[in-house]
């Protein structure tokens, strides 16, 4: 009359909660129990183990089994184009080090000559040509092409303030994932090109504060590794991640900030490449919920028969739940609407070369 119920409750972001329970009929055999995952948005996750219990019928028995497993599941982010719209209003003689996503492949330096009886004649350069009045030919590329060498910084701060609890990782997880995405693509573009690229990001540990990564030839594995455990801090800001530029390195920040910004050097022409996310359209919104609905979930068994979450202790502890998520997604989407704006604000009154993130299909475009 003994039947054992499984139960265990994934990470939040999961949004998955799994229960089994096998019965009398499948006495010393071996069961695999499974059920989907609902969701599976980037991370680094930690699965503790189920619990597992011996029960009677009616419930009045409970004989708990002590597990000690863990799981470990990680969830790679994904890459997408990056592509510019337009060049950026900089106050600065130079565009930035993201101006070479502009060029096309064919797009080269060329010298030219005077033409010469046995030259190639699909080297004329006829607009030249017809300009000075006699014929101009191109030379090869002798322009020696050099590396520029950058570090890709992720802003990933988060005032403890505004870090602590379950509901702001429902929250903001969803943002922080747009922006380790656009982190690792744009790094990725950039390394495609040519480009000597180091990527950084805060830990958020007091031993090792930054962790860096130079993307190299078959460093893409490593790359999405960094990248799916990455998450928000509130011990280093953005700032101390980049004030160690080596010499001749350019820095590019990608950051979606909508709080104060710290006290920030003054601009360099040249030097630093601003890269906002917009994250008012990244902040889910609340569902519409009457109040005829909370009305019939207070009376009515959301669960199976006989569950313990049908309990109004259980049912009061969901509600709970709900209202602090709810406060948090409109404190966030009041703070977005403020600090967003600021801080574009703020950037682009350096006059150091600003691009602000849009999506055009699977790509991320920069304008």
């Amino acid at each position: 009359g003994f039947v054992v119920q499984v139960h265990q409750r994934l990470p939040a972001r999961l949004a998955t909660e799994s229960r089994h329970v096998v019965g009398a009929a499948v006495s010393m055999r071996r069961v695999t129990l499974s059920r989907p995952v609902h969701r599976t948005p980037r991370g680094d996750y930690r699965i503790p183990p189920a619990s597992v219990a011996f029960t009677d019928l009616f419930g009045l028995t409970r004989v708990a089994i002590a597990q000690a497993a863990e799981a470990r599941l990680r969830v790679l982010p994904r890459l997408y184009p990056v592509a510019l719209a337009s060049t950026p209003r900089t106050l600065s003689p130079q565009e930035g080090v993201l101006s070479v996503l502009r060029r096309a492949p064919t797009e080269d330096w060329f010298r030219v000559r005077e033409y010469m009886a046995g030259d190639d004649t699909r080297r004329i350069h006829w607009k030249l040509s017809v300009k000075l009045g006699h014929l101009q030919v191109r030379q090869p590329e002798t322009v020696p092409v050099v590396r520029r060498r950058v570090r890709v910084v992720l802003d990933n701060y988060l005032p403890a303030a505004h870090a602590q609890g379950e509901e702001v990782d429902l929250v903001l997880g969803d943002v922080l994932d747009r922006l380790v995405e656009l982190w690792i693509s744009l790094a990725r573009a950039l390394s495609e090109r040519g480009e000597s690229v180091q990527l950084a990001v805060a830990t958020g540990e007091a031993t090792r504060t930054t962790e860096t990564l130079e993307l190299t030839r078959g460093a893409q594995p490593r790359l999405l590794e960094l990248g799916s455990r990455v998450q928000w801090q509130s011990a280093t800001d953005f700032h101390e991640v980049g004030d160690a530029l080596e010499r001749g390195q350019a820095m590019v920040v990608v950051t979606a900030r909508f709080l104060p910004l710290p006290p920030l050097p003054p601009p360099s022409a040249g030097t630093v490449t601003w890269v906002l996310l917009p994250v008012a359209d990244e902040i889910p919104t609340a569902l519409p919920r009457r109040a005829v609905d909370k009305v019939l979930a207070f009376f009515t068994q959301p669960f199976a028969p006989g569950a313990e979450e049908n309990a109004l202790l259980a049912s009061a502890q969901r509600g709970n739940a709900r209202r602090r998520l709810e406060t948090v997604r409109a404190t966030t989407a009041h703070l977005t609407a403020e600090g967003s704006t600021a801080a574009e604000a703020t950037l682009r009154a350096r006059g150091e070369p600003f691009y602000r993130v849009s999506r055009s299909g699977v790509a991320y475009l920069l304008g």
